[in-house]
């Protein structure tokens, strides 16, 4: 999974017009997951702090201010599943979610 990610990220490296047509970037993930990290069927866990890194805009140069939409859809390990309410300040919401899913 990483190296597919990696290799959108290189073409766009190579030639930076490939992507120039798009006006944001969607990645959706479906897989078994850990704190933290998600299982890939060929490289054992890949840490999340991988994938947001390749999209960085420091490295993913063709959406640079544009959009990047990423939606994981992966069990946590034997963390329990906690729904939000939509009332909460985003900020709050964003915090508790991190500590809650992502061990930070």
């Amino acid at each position: 999974m990483i190296n597919i990610i990696k290799n959108v990220v290189d073409e766009s490296i190579d030639d930076p017009t490939t992507y120039k047509q798009y006006d944001m970037f969607v990645l959706i993930i479906m897989a078994h997951g850990r704190c933290g990290s998600v299982a890939d069927g060929r490289y054992g866990n890949v840490d999340l702090a991988d994938v947001y890194a390749e999209l960085s805009h420091e490295k993913f140069m063709a959406f640079r201010g544009k959009p990047k939409w990423i939606i994981i859809e992966a069990c946590s390990g034997d963390r329990e599943l906690f729904y939000y309410s939509v009332t909460l300040h985003p900020t709050v919401l964003l915090s508790h979610m991190l500590k809650k899913y992502f061990c930070i």
